[in-house]
Protein backbone atom coordinates (compact mmCIF):
# COMPACT_ATOMS: atom_id res chain seq x y z
CA UNK A 1 0.00 0.00 0.00
CA UNK A 2 2.77 2.76 1.25
CA UNK A 3 4.81 1.67 -2.29
CA UNK A 4 1.74 2.06 -4.23
CA UNK A 5 1.15 5.76 -1.93
CA UNK A 6 4.46 6.70 -2.66
CA UNK A 7 3.95 6.42 -6.45
CA UNK A 8 1.21 8.98 -6.71
CA UNK A 9 3.65 11.68 -5.53
CA UNK A 10 7.50 9.95 -6.31
CA UNK A 11 8.08 9.11 -9.61
CA UNK A 12 10.75 6.64 -10.50
CA UNK A 13 13.63 7.76 -12.50
CA UNK A 14 12.59 4.81 -15.17
CA UNK A 15 9.73 5.99 -14.95
CA UNK A 16 9.77 9.57 -15.04
CA UNK A 17 7.81 11.64 -17.41
CA UNK A 18 9.05 14.61 -19.02
CA UNK A 19 7.16 17.88 -17.66
CA UNK A 20 8.07 21.09 -18.08
CA UNK A 21 9.80 21.74 -14.95
CA UNK A 22 12.55 18.67 -16.06
CA UNK A 23 13.02 19.50 -19.79
CA UNK A 24 13.60 23.23 -18.73
CA UNK A 25 16.03 21.24 -16.42
CA UNK A 26 17.33 19.10 -19.33
CA UNK A 27 17.78 22.74 -21.34
CA UNK A 28 19.86 24.76 -18.83
CA UNK A 29 21.84 21.50 -18.07
CA UNK A 30 22.64 21.37 -22.48
CA UNK A 31 23.11 24.91 -22.23
CA UNK A 32 25.56 25.13 -19.74
CA UNK A 33 29.42 25.51 -20.08
CA UNK A 34 31.56 22.72 -19.12
CA UNK A 35 34.26 25.31 -17.66
CA UNK A 36 31.39 26.51 -15.48
CA UNK A 37 31.98 26.38 -11.89
CA UNK A 38 29.97 27.27 -8.73
CA UNK A 39 31.66 29.25 -6.06
CA UNK A 40 32.57 26.58 -3.08
CA UNK A 41 30.73 27.53 0.07
CA UNK A 42 31.83 27.80 3.49
CA UNK A 43 32.08 25.11 5.67
CA UNK A 44 30.77 27.12 8.05
CA UNK A 45 28.04 28.65 6.55
CA UNK A 46 24.76 28.11 7.04
CA UNK A 47 23.20 26.20 4.05
CA UNK A 48 20.73 28.27 2.13
CA UNK A 49 18.96 25.61 -0.58
CA UNK A 50 17.60 21.89 0.49
CA UNK A 51 16.90 18.47 -1.19
CA UNK A 52 13.99 16.46 -1.28
CA UNK A 53 15.31 14.07 0.77
CA UNK A 54 13.56 10.27 0.33
CA UNK A 55 13.31 9.22 4.32
CA UNK A 56 11.34 12.54 5.20
CA UNK A 57 9.33 11.89 1.75
CA UNK A 58 8.58 8.90 3.77
CA UNK A 59 7.59 9.66 6.91
CA UNK A 60 4.77 12.20 5.14
CA UNK A 61 3.44 9.71 2.99
CA UNK A 62 3.28 7.22 5.73
CA UNK A 63 1.54 9.87 7.64
CA UNK A 64 -1.09 9.95 4.48
CA UNK A 65 -1.57 5.98 5.14
CA UNK A 66 -1.86 5.88 8.85
CA UNK A 67 -4.73 8.74 8.51
CA UNK A 68 -6.21 7.17 4.81
CA UNK A 69 -10.33 8.05 4.69
CA UNK A 70 -12.17 5.13 3.40
CA UNK A 71 -13.81 4.85 0.16
CA UNK A 72 -12.65 7.39 -3.01
CA UNK A 73 -11.15 10.53 -2.15
CA UNK A 74 -8.33 12.67 -3.46
CA UNK A 75 -5.82 9.86 -3.13
CA UNK A 76 -7.61 8.10 -5.25
CA UNK A 77 -8.44 10.62 -7.70
CA UNK A 78 -4.45 11.11 -8.02
CA UNK A 79 -4.25 7.65 -8.80
CA UNK A 80 -6.49 7.77 -11.68
CA UNK A 81 -4.64 10.94 -12.69
CA UNK A 82 -1.23 9.41 -12.38
CA UNK A 83 -2.85 6.85 -15.01
CA UNK A 84 -2.84 9.40 -17.17
CA UNK A 85 -0.02 10.61 -17.08
CA UNK A 86 1.56 9.24 -20.23
CA UNK A 87 -1.58 10.41 -22.47
CA UNK A 88 -1.10 12.32 -25.39
CA UNK A 89 -3.47 14.89 -23.86
CA UNK A 90 -3.43 18.49 -22.28
CA UNK A 91 -3.36 19.00 -18.27
CA UNK A 92 -7.00 19.99 -18.12
CA UNK A 93 -8.45 17.11 -19.77
CA UNK A 94 -6.51 14.47 -18.01
CA UNK A 95 -8.25 16.14 -14.76
CA UNK A 96 -11.22 15.91 -15.94
CA UNK A 97 -10.72 12.63 -17.26
CA UNK A 98 -9.92 11.31 -13.86
CA UNK A 99 -12.79 13.13 -12.14
CA UNK A 100 -14.77 11.59 -14.59
CA UNK A 101 -13.84 7.94 -13.78
CA UNK A 102 -14.20 9.19 -9.59
CA UNK A 103 -17.42 10.33 -10.23
CA UNK A 104 -18.67 6.88 -11.62
CA UNK A 105 -17.35 5.85 -8.30
CA UNK A 106 -18.98 8.26 -6.16
CA UNK A 107 -16.76 11.25 -5.71
CA UNK A 108 -17.98 14.45 -5.91
CA UNK A 109 -16.23 17.85 -6.53
CA UNK A 110 -17.07 18.85 -2.64
CA UNK A 111 -15.73 15.69 -1.26
CA UNK A 112 -12.30 15.66 -3.54
CA UNK A 113 -11.82 19.24 -2.86
CA UNK A 114 -12.40 18.60 0.77
CA UNK A 115 -10.22 15.52 1.52
CA UNK A 116 -7.59 17.28 -0.46
CA UNK A 117 -7.58 19.88 2.22
CA UNK A 118 -7.79 17.05 4.87
CA UNK A 119 -4.56 15.59 2.98
CA UNK A 120 -3.20 19.16 3.42
CA UNK A 121 -3.59 19.38 7.11
CA UNK A 122 -2.27 15.83 7.74
CA UNK A 123 1.19 17.17 5.78
CA UNK A 124 0.10 20.94 7.78
CA UNK A 125 0.31 18.93 11.32
CA UNK A 126 3.32 16.75 10.42
CA UNK A 127 5.28 20.18 9.28
CA UNK A 128 4.05 21.68 12.75
CA UNK A 129 5.26 18.45 14.23
CA UNK A 130 8.59 19.03 12.93
CA UNK A 131 9.16 21.95 13.73
CA UNK A 132 8.44 21.42 17.24
CA UNK A 133 10.87 18.41 17.22
CA UNK A 134 13.68 20.75 15.21
CA UNK A 135 13.02 23.03 17.95
CA UNK A 136 13.94 20.82 21.15
CA UNK A 137 17.08 19.78 18.45
CA UNK A 138 17.62 23.00 18.91
CA UNK A 139 17.81 23.58 22.75
CA UNK A 140 19.51 20.51 22.88
CA UNK A 141 22.48 20.93 20.02
CA UNK A 142 22.93 24.68 19.82
CA UNK A 143 21.33 26.42 22.37
CA UNK A 144 22.91 24.45 25.41
CA UNK A 145 26.54 24.64 23.08
CA UNK A 146 26.09 28.37 22.75
CA UNK A 147 25.45 28.14 27.05
CA UNK A 148 28.69 26.16 27.31
CA UNK A 149 30.42 28.50 24.57
CA UNK A 150 29.59 31.59 26.89
CA UNK A 151 30.68 30.14 29.87
CA UNK A 152 34.04 29.15 27.90
CA UNK A 153 34.46 32.86 27.01
CA UNK A 154 33.49 33.83 30.34
CA UNK A 155 36.32 31.63 32.02
CA UNK A 156 39.04 32.92 29.54
CA UNK A 157 37.76 36.44 30.33
CA UNK A 158 38.51 36.01 33.55
CA UNK A 159 41.37 33.96 33.44
CA UNK A 160 42.99 36.40 30.99
CA UNK A 161 41.92 39.79 33.58
CA UNK A 162 44.01 37.06 36.68
CA UNK A 163 46.82 37.10 33.65
CA UNK A 164 46.96 40.84 33.44
CA UNK A 165 47.03 41.16 37.33
CA UNK A 166 49.56 38.87 37.32
CA UNK A 167 51.36 40.46 35.03
CA UNK A 168 51.34 43.80 36.58
CA UNK A 169 52.16 41.95 40.08
CA UNK A 170 54.96 40.40 38.19
CA UNK A 171 56.09 43.81 36.56
CA UNK A 172 55.57 45.43 40.08
CA UNK A 173 58.25 42.51 41.74
CA UNK A 174 60.34 42.89 39.04
CA UNK A 175 61.00 46.58 39.14
CA UNK A 176 61.54 46.23 43.32
CA UNK A 177 64.19 43.38 42.44
CA UNK A 178 65.64 46.32 40.09
CA UNK A 179 65.46 48.51 42.52
CA UNK A 180 67.09 46.22 45.30
CA UNK A 181 69.93 45.73 42.52
CA UNK A 182 71.19 49.10 42.29
CA UNK A 183 70.80 49.32 46.01
CA UNK A 184 72.51 46.48 46.30
CA UNK A 185 75.39 47.65 44.09
CA UNK A 186 75.52 51.19 45.99
CA UNK A 187 76.06 49.20 49.47
CA UNK A 188 78.78 47.61 47.59
CA UNK A 189 80.21 50.25 46.04
CA UNK A 190 80.45 52.15 49.14
CA UNK A 191 81.78 49.35 51.07
CA UNK A 192 84.39 48.84 48.49
CA UNK A 193 85.33 52.38 48.68
CA UNK A 194 85.29 52.33 53.00
CA UNK A 195 87.51 49.17 52.53
CA UNK A 196 90.12 50.81 50.24
CA UNK A 197 90.12 54.07 51.75
CA UNK A 198 90.87 51.77 55.15
CA UNK A 199 93.54 50.04 53.69
CA UNK A 200 95.29 53.53 52.16
CA UNK A 201 94.68 55.43 55.80
CA UNK A 202 96.29 51.90 57.28
CA UNK A 203 99.25 51.93 54.70
CA UNK A 204 99.73 55.83 55.47
CA UNK A 205 99.71 55.07 59.25
CA UNK A 206 101.57 51.80 59.02
CA UNK A 207 104.04 53.37 56.61
CA UNK A 208 104.80 56.44 59.27
CA UNK A 209 104.72 54.23 62.32
CA UNK A 210 107.11 51.53 60.65
CA UNK A 211 109.12 54.29 59.76
CA UNK A 212 109.66 55.98 62.76
CA UNK A 213 110.81 52.47 64.98
CA UNK A 214 113.24 52.21 62.04
CA UNK A 215 114.76 55.42 62.76
CA UNK A 216 114.55 55.18 66.89
CA UNK A 217 116.47 52.08 66.26
CA UNK A 218 118.63 53.54 64.24
CA UNK A 219 119.37 57.08 65.90
CA UNK A 220 118.54 56.54 69.55
CA UNK A 221 120.67 53.20 70.19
Amino acid sequence: MFKNLKSLFVVDDENKVATPENKTSENQSENTPENTTTTPQSADAPPTQGSIDDNIINTLLQAFEKNNLEGFDYLEYKKSLQALAKMPIDEATKFRTAFATASTMGLTFPKLIETANYYQQILNKEKAQFEQALRAKNNDGVEQKLAVKESLQKSIAEKSEAIKQLTQEIQTLQTKIESIDTDIADVRNKLETTRLNFEASYDFIAAQLEGDIKKMNEYLK
